[in-house]
């Protein structure tokens, strides 16, 4: 009979020397500290940074095993610190341009017992994976590795938040998974293609990468679900509590679960992820990871964060995600090509003063109630003067909130749908405004107009773009 064996993997009262190990080789990038006890165990968390660059201008990243007995993961988070203080040309741009925080065994109790009965066991017998609980609490003495992690997320308000799982024996796989399969269906996260681009790191090393598409089923969000008859066609996950979710609710945390089989598979991963959060990625010019949007109309005109640097732009998530409810927007619809209207609204009785809860409008009639708020749109009313048609004003705005504070503004990013637009005006609150007001740029066949507003932007906001792009044609296309 063929045994299998615990994986190779450090001993529990090896885990500190290990960490603190890092932090002499490389006092500059790597500070190891305790953050509290599990199961008579120190529970060490280790933060790496180039310290030269101010942290002002990083963004934050927390690597983690919740299921410590799921060896393969915490391995795997080991390996990435190992990864990180390497010297690689891009390890050191990761610790330049982010701060990592890895908390590689919390669950320490589990891990020493090195035995997969307790793999979802703490010294209360609990799982401390599912801990936290719908007041967004956790009890930090039934589960101590918890709330270690729940520190490190209310501290840092990380941008990404990494989960490592995985297998226990030497000699045993799992599907290697991304950002699937957990509870709470914390299934996919902001931009699909980040965590394709991080499977497909795995992908060309060989490693086999789960297609997930039995994952990509529909919610259970309509009755229909609830039948017996249905129930297995829909994707159910579970009423539960995580981290991830958490730090989701609380900070708009980019929040990826995956599953390790083989740990080189998990190191590439997450070494792509911290590679893709160095860059400007697929619809941003600022570089860091895909948080920056709080609010967007089917993915074209968005509500940004502002700020000139990863601390600014942090606080202005945090500013408007917390307050997401009382932040509104509208669009003009149907878009009309070579124009494109875009309203955010701060104070929702003056949104509802102004054009109430949206429908069917005359265009004109649209912008007579904006001007009652004191706008002057005579340079808007003149570009779409010659435009007759009615159009459907789509708001978000449903209750009456109270005004939002900003300290940092936000950015409103106009999506214009051709790659060769050329923005002739750009317009706030009827203003025009000049080439050094507003930035553009061109990816994914789109061209983005972003307007970066003051600190304390007005209550109403209405940004136009009239632009001249190639013609196109319509109608039925003959082969």
């Amino acid at each position: 009979m063929r045994e299998l064996n615990v994986r190779p993997c450090l001993q529990a009262d090896k885990i500190e020397e290990y960490m603190r190990a890092w932090q002499k080789r490389a006092p500059d990038l790597c500070k190891v500290y305790e953050i509290g006890k599990s199961g008579g165990y120190p529970i060490m968390v280790a933060e790496m940074t180039d310290s030269s660059i101010p942290d002002c201008e990083k963004e934050r990243a927390i690597l983690t095993a919740q299921h410590t007995m799921e060896i393969s993961g915490v391995n795997t988070i080991f390996s990435v610190g190992n990864y990180l203080l390497s010297g690689d040309a891009q390890a050191q741009e990761i610790l330049r341009k982010q701060k990592i925080i890895l908390l590689p065994c919390a669950n320490m109790f589990s891990y020493a017992k090195q035995d997969a009965a307790y793999q979802f066991k703490n010294e209360a017998g609990i799982d401390e994976y599912a801990a936290f609980n719908d007041d967004l609490e956790v009890d930090a003495e039934k589960a101590p590795a918890a709330y270690a992690l729940k520190q490190l997320i209310d501290k840092f308000r990380p941008e990404l938040l990494i989960d490592a799982h995985g297998m226990w024996n030497a000699g045993t796989g799992c599907m290697e998974v991304t950002g699937a399969y957990s509870f709470a269906n914390l299934n996919y996260c902001y931009d699909r293609s980040f965590n394709d681009t991080m499977n497909a790191a795995a992908a060309k090393a060989g490693y086999a990468v789960f297609s997930e598409d039995a994952q990509q089923s529909l919610r259970a969000m309509i009755p229909l679900s609830q039948q017996e008859t249905y129930r297995d066609r829909f994707r159910m996950g579970a009423p539960k509590m995580l981290a991830g979710v958490y730090a989701y609710i609380k900070y708009h945390t980019l929040a990826i679960n995956m599953e390790v089989g083989i740990e080189e598979s998990g190191v590439l991963r997450i070494i792509e992820a911290l590679r893709l959060g160095c860059q400007p990625l697929w619809a941003t010019q600022d570089g860091g990871y895909p948080v920056q949007v709080i609010r967007s109309h089917i993915c074209s005109d968005s509500i940004l964060c502002g700020g000139k640097n990863a601390a600014e732009r942090r606080q202005s998530r945090l500013e408007l995600w917390n307050q997401s409810r009382d932040i509104g927007h509208a669009i003009l619809a149907p878009e009309i090509h070579g124009l494109q209207g875009f309203l955010v609204s701060l104070n929702t009785e003056k949104a509802l003063s102004a054009i109430g809860r949206g429908g069917a409008y005359s265009l004109q009639a649209f912008f007579d109630g904006l001007e009652k708020t004191g706008m002057d749109l005579s340079e808007v009313r003149s570009l779409y003067n010659n435009i007759e048609q009615k159009c459907w004003v789509e708001c978000t705005w449903k209750n009456d909130g109270k005004r939002v504070q900003l300290s940092h503004g936000l950015k409103m990013r106009l999506a214009l749908p051709f790659i060769d637009a050329e923005p002739k005006r750009v317009l706030l609150n009827g203003k025009i405004l000049s080439k050094g007001e507003y930035s553009m740029f061109r990816k994914g066949n789109f061209t983005y107009v972003e307007i970066q507003t003051s600190d304390n932007p007005d209550d109403l906001l209405l940004a136009v773009v009239e632009y001249e792009h190639k013609p196109v044609s319509y109608g039925i296309i003959e082969y």
